[in-house]
């Protein structure tokens, strides 16, 4: 029986550090992707809408009589 899970982790087996190191470098990169495609998103949506808006307001006030 064994020898059917011989080659999987077990509990409270040790972790490899390679493995920690390759888990912690996936999680960075997508990280950086994360943080790169929204910094994208934000220059090319949020920002170029919000100037114009507030550029074009004016403050009330009541009509010339």
């Amino acid at each position: 029986m064994s020898d059917l899970y011989g080659a999987g982790r077990h509990r409270g087996s040790s972790d490899d550090p390679i493995e920690a190191v390759v888990t912690f470098l996936w999680l960075l990169g997508n990280l950086v992707t994360v943080l790169v495609l929204g910094m994208t998103a934000f220059l090319q949506v949020g920002h170029g809408r919000l100037e114009p808006v507030v550029a074009l307001s004016e403050p009330d006030r009541e009509p010339a009589a």
